[in-house]
């Protein structure tokens, strides 16, 4: 990496703590920041480099004196974790334990860091599951959700949503980033591929859904069941960011099951992207994220229809919604029972008195009853 693109990243970095968010711990630091600058304060990190894909532990270990300059020590669960959960604050500020003395510090090791993978991005070959190719401007400029696309992407920096993913690859022993990134790049190959041949697709909603359809994953509490409330979180972080068109695909992905034939083609894009890009666990028991070929996606699918108890889900939905009624529409068939029989234990744990019924439909598609 040449000087003049060392001097490019170090001036990114300057006008990344100048300007807001980021400005606003910073004041009353201009010495610090002309410090920065005049040292060409980014040299000292481009030997991590040859190490290949940069680690925030080491990052860290190399900035650690301006963080202590900073913030005058280092907070309790150290500065890894502690930036970790302050991203976290940043996109769910309901996430509790702020401690603002060593914000400053966090909003510093979240920027360099930002500034690094950009320039990691440069250095090393695209990988599908660390590595986000979102659109080119001209894919998504004329596309119907083009202009919350651009905002998405802008919150996306602001917010070091990808930050936070890659702190949680160090400071967590889940693997989200590898899925997250891994869904992304299998839902824009194949919806750029659709796009070619012809194929009506808005790419915008393509890409965002798919690259925040997890992000819920980092607003659930302690001791919350990630598998359930997850899409919730993430359909309240687009929603509170006014995406809601996005937010709408994002947080549906798994109502495959419910509702195939009112499923656009931007979500069957994420849904079967979902499906490819699975983490099993290896032999001590660590999460490992690998895109499956069609045939094991298809038996991971076939083996969620297997005797599927649909009560819990259904019980979250409920409870954190506010559905007015319920309608079950099911074949005579009596496999088709246990969603009915599910939809009954959802009402009853989800504690509210909604009204419900039951349309029972012959196999040749004939209405029989109503009850």
């Amino acid at each position: 990496m040449n000087k003049k693109r060392v001097r490019q990243m170090n001036g990114a970095l300057v006008r990344r703590l100048n300007n807001r968010p980021a400005a606003e711990y910073f004041a009353g630091q201009e010495t610090f920041l002309n410090w920065i600058e005049e040292e060409l304060y980014l040299q000292r990190f481009i030997p991590l480099y040859q190490q290949g894909r940069l680690r925030c532990a080491a990052v860290l270990e190399v900035c650690r004196p301006e963080l202590s300059r900073l913030a005058g020590g280092e907070p309790e669960e150290g500065w890894l974790s502690y930036a970790f959960c302050f991203a976290r604050r940043q996109a769910f500020p309901e996430k509790e334990g702020t401690q603002q003395v060593w914000d400053r510090g966090a909003v510093f090791f979240l920027s360099v860091l930002q500034v690094l993978f950009a320039g990691e991005r440069e250095k090393f070959p695209f990988d599908p599951m660390w590595d986000f190719s979102f659109l080119r401007d001209e894919e998504w400029e004329g596309c119907a959700c083009g202009v919350a696309y651009h905002q998405m992407l802008r919150l996306w920096k602001r917010e070091y949503i990808y930050e936070m993913m890659r702190l949680g690859l160090e400071v967590t022993p889940f693997k989200a980033l590898e899925h997250i990134a891994g869904v992304h790049h299998i839902a824009v190959t194949a919806g750029r591929a659709l796009k070619e041949a012809g194929v009506p697709v808005d790419l915008t909603l393509v890409s965002g859904s798919a690259a925040g359809h997890d992000i819920g994953k980092f607003g659930c509490r302690e001791g919350e069941r990630v598998p359930y409330l997850h899409y919730y979180y993430t359909e309240l972080w687009f929603r509170r960011r006014k995406l809601t068109e996005i937010g709408h695909v994002a947080a549906n992905h798994s109502v495959w099951d419910l509702e195939p034939d009112y499923l656009s083609v931007e979500a069957l894009l994420l849904i079967y992207a979902d499906f490819r890009v699975k983490q099993t666990r290896d032999g001590q028991g660590r999460e490992v994220t690998k895109i499956f070929s069609l045939a094991e996606a298809f038996d991971v699918i076939l083996s969620k229809l297997d005797a599927v108890d649909y009560s819990e889900k259904l019980t979250e939905i409920l409870k954190h919604n506010d559905i007015r009624s319920v309608t079950v529409v099911r074949m005579e068939v009596p496999c088709c029972g246990g969603i009915e029989q599910a939809v009954k234990n959802a009402l009853l744990n989800s504690g509210k008195l909604i009204p419900w019924d039951v349309v029972i439909v012959s196999t040749d598609g004939r209405i029989l009853d109503r009850v």
